[in-house]
C-alpha cells in the first residue's frame, strides 16, 4: 500500500551526515538500537503532504490520510504522534513550502530545505499550550506559490497544452491558480521528467525518552531548531508595540489594510516571511521543464517564461526580493474601506506609510538598537513599480526591473523574448534590496 520503508540509523546515517553533520554526530553518540527507526518517504511535485495540517501518505492509488483505515496501524502509531500532523523530519532532496490557505489567498510561511529539521514545536510543547491551532497549515512538495509572470490563461493555448499532455484542468483565473496547473502538468504521463522530494521522518520512539540525561544533546538540538524558527513570532508583540509608537509619535492613522502590508514588507525584509524571486533552478519544482512546455505546447511566443517562486530575503544574500499588491500574502488582512481604490493609489499609500515608519526607526528614539528591525531599516532600499507611473515621479516603470536585476535574465530561457512588463504581478510591485 505505502511507497516507503522503515529504516534504521545505519541505513540513513550517510544521507543525514552529508546534509547535517552536527545532528549526525549527536545521533552517533546516542548509538540508537534498531528500535529507533526512520521512514524515508518520497512525494511527487505538488503533492499536498499536509492538508488542513493532517499528514497524507503516498500510495499507488494516490495520497491518503494517515488516519485512513487502509494505513497500517504500526505506521499510524509511529508517524501519528504529532496530533496526526507532520512528524519531526528532515528533507533529503529538493524543498517544500509550508503555507496557510484562506478563501482568497495562499500565504507562504516557510521554505524548508534539505538538512533542515522541522516539526519540533509541538513535540517539545507542554500540555498547556499557546501554539496556534494545527488546522491552518498546508505543505506541498515543491512550492505551492509558483506562478508565471506572463499571462497563461489564453483559451486556445491552454486547450492545446491540455490536449497535448492529456490533462483536464481549467485555465488559471489568477496567479494563485498557476500552481494547480503546474502540478497537473508535472504529474501527467507525458511530462517525462519526474521531480520528487524525499523526507526522512523520525518515528515515535525517538521522543519517548527526551528527558533522560543521555539524551540531553539531542533534546537541546531540537530545542535550538524550534527556538531559531520561532524568533519572529516570539517578538511579534514588540513589533506591534513599535508600530503603535510610530503612529502615535507621528500622529498618523493609516488604513488598517495598508498598515498590514507595511508590517508584512518589514517582516519580509528581516527574513521572517517569504517574498518572491525569479526561479532559475529546479530546487522548488521542475522549473526548466515547465518553461519548455509553455514555450512549445502553450506557444508562449512573445514573452519570456519567467516563473516566480517564494524565497526569503537575507543580509547574507544581496539578491532583491519582491512583493505585489496583486498577489497578497499578508498574514493579517483587514478589508479595504473601499474597493474603488486603484493599485497605484494603494502603492502610494504603502510608500508614504513605509517612509514614515523607516524614518522614525532610523532616528534611534524607539530604543530598538541592534534588533533585526533596526538593522534592516538602516540599510533597506524600497523601489515601487507600476505599468503607468506618469504622475508619480518616485515610482518606476515595470519595464526597468530586468535591467536593474539580472536574476530575471537568468530565469529566462531565451534572451530574445520580451520581458512580461504588463504582468499583473508587476502592476503594483515593491522591490526590497540593500
Amino acid at each position: 500500500m505505502t511507497l516507503f520503508v522503515e529504516s534504521r540509523w545505519k541505513d540513513v546515517r550517510e544521507s543525514v551526515h552529508k546534509l547535517n553533520p552536527k545532528l549526525s554526530h549527536i545521533i552517533d553518540e546516542l548509538n540508537p538500537s534498531d528500535k529507533f527507526t526512520f521512514y524515508r518517504i518520497k512525494y511527487n511535485f505538488g503533492d499536498e503532504i499536509l492538508q488542513n495540517a493532517g499528514l497524507y501518505l503516498p500510495t499507488k492509488s494516490g495520497l491518503i490520510s494517515i488516519k485512513d483505515s487502509r494505513v497500517d496501524t504500526h505506521i499510524q502509531d509511529n508517524l501519528g504522534y504529532n496530533f496526526g500532523s507532520n512528524p519531526v523530519g528532515m528533507l533529503l532532496e529538493h524543498s517544500v513550502e509550508l503555507f496557510i490557505a484562506s478563501a482568497d489567498r495562499i500565504i507562504p510561511y516557510a521554505i524548508i530545505q534539505p538538512g533542515h529539521v522541522f516539526g519540533t514545536w509541538r513535540i517539545l510543547d507542554t500540555k498547556v499550550s499557546y501554539c496556534p491551532p494545527t488546522f491552518i497549515w498546508g505543505m506541498t512538495a515543491g512550492a505551492r506559490s509558483l506562478f508565471m509572470l506572463a499571462k497563461i490563461s489564453e483559451n486556445a493555448s491552454h486547450l492545446h497544452l491540455s490536449k497535448k499532455l492529456h490533462i483536464k484542468i481549467e485555465k488559471p483565473k489568477s496567479l494563485v491558480d498557476h500552481g494547480k496547473v503546474f502540478r497537473e502538468i508535472a504529474n501527467s504521463n507525458d511530462f517525462k521528467e519526474p521531480w520528487q522530494v524525499e523526507f526522512l521522518f523520525f518515528s515515535k520512539k525517538w521522543f519517548e525518552q527526551l528527558h533522560d540525561k543521555g539524551w540531553e544533546k539531542f533534546k537541546l538540538y531540537l530545542l535550538d531548531a524550534a527556538w531559531q524558527s520561532s524568533s519572529y513570532w516570539r517578538n511579534e508583540y514588540v513589533w506591534n508595540y513599535v508600530f503603535s509608537l510610530i503612529q502615535q509619535n507621528r500622529n498618523i492613522k493609516p488604513p488598517t489594510y495598508i498598515a498590514n502590508i507595511v508590517k508584512h514588507l518589514l517582516a519580509i525584509g528581516v527574513g521572517a516571511m517569504p517574498g518572491f524571486r525569479p526561479a532559475f533552478d529546479d530546487t522548488l519544482g521542475p522549473i526548466k521543464r515547465l518553461q519548455e512546455i509553455y514555450i512549445n505546447e502553450y506557444n508562449l511566443k512573445d514573452y519570456a517564461p519567467i516563473i516566480m517562486a517564494p524565497s526569503n530575503f537575507s543580509l547574507k544574500d544581496t539578491s532583491p526580493i519582491y512583493y505585489s499588491l496583486q498577489y497578497p500574502t499578508t498574514i493579517e488582512f483587514a478589508l479595504k474601506s473601499s474597493e474603488r481604490t486603484s493599485a497605484m493609489t494603494d502603492l502610494y499609500l504603502v510608500s508614504s506609510l513605509l517612509k514614515k515608519y523607516l524614518k522614525e526607526i532610523q532616528t534611534g528614539k524607539l530604543n530598538i538598537a541592534e534588533t533585526p528591525l533596526e538593522s534592516f531599516a538602516q540599510k533597506a532600499k524600497f523601489d515601487f513599480f507600476h505599468n503607468n507611473v506618469t504622475d508619480y515621479t518616485d515610482f518606476k516603470e515595470s519595464a526597468l526591473i530586468p535591467k536593474e536585476d539580472n536574476a530575471f535574465g537568468l530565469a529566462s530561457t531565451d534572451e530574445n523574448k520580451n520581458f512580461p512588463k504588463n504582468s499583473s504581478f508587476l502592476n503594483g510591485c515593491i522591490r526590497i534590496s540593500y
